[in-house]
């Protein structure tokens, strides 16, 4: 049921959400949040063994039409050299961005990698020094942005807008904030920040999560 993906969705977030700040993610933290995520997921009437990857091949289709993911017997290596490739990374949007392109270029499991994709994006920008869960891709239109952002990479034309959308959510998640902060000390907006613009105040926020 729909409480029941939610249910799961919350869990698995939390798990990435309460792991170190310095912690180096590893392959059995991205299995233990997938196996969180989907738990007796069932699809076409069989087990989705949720937690390991999976051992079908895998065509994308819809607005990924036409895209072959890693086969099976590359899984594990392509997903031992993705983790691995994190511990030389500096945590910013850019390998954010990077990271979850090349997850899903892979598509370890058999489903819920774009919902586990974006939960691993929210941990890096924490990593990044994001106080608050980023949400990306949540919604149909906002799931249609996601899409086309990843997509256009396969068209040659650069990780940008996936960069800009991961971003523009942890910029958003700011507004948020502050716009909650004036609800409840009624403070105006001019006064905030001894009159710093909202625009310079989340130029000034954004500049450890830009590149």
């Amino acid at each position: 049921t729909a409480r029941k993906q939610v249910s799961q969705s919350m869990l698995a977030l939390k798990y990435l959400w309460d792991l170190p700040s310095d912690h180096i993610m590893t392959e059995q933290n991205i299995k233990v949040a997938h196996g969180l995520l989907m738990a007796n997921a069932i699809s076409e009437e069989e087990p989705m063994n949720a937690g390991s990857y999976r051992t079908k091949s895998c065509h994308a289709t819809g607005t990924m039409g036409g895209k072959d993911f890693s086969p099976p017997e590359d899984i594990a290596s392509s997903m031992e050299r993705l983790v691995a490739s994190l511990a030389n990374s500096t945590a910013s949007g850019a390998t954010a961005a990077k990271f979850s392109y090349n997850f899903l270029a892979i598509h370890p499991f058999s489903n819920g990698n774009g919902r586990l994709a974006r939960f691993l994006v929210a941990w890096m920008m924490r990593s990044a020094g994001m106080p608050f869960p980023i949400s990306i891709g949540q919604g149909k239109s906002a799931r249609k942005h996601w899409l086309k952002a990843v997509t256009r990479n396969d068209s040659n034309r650069g990780l940008d807008w996936l960069e800009t959308l991961i971003l523009q959510s942890c910029l958003n998640r700011w507004i948020n904030f502050f716009l909650q902060v004036n609800m409840q000390l009624g403070v105006e907006e001019e006064t905030i920040s001894s009159g710093c613009s909202f625009l310079d105040l989340f130029a000034v926020c954004m500049r450890p999560f830009s590149t």
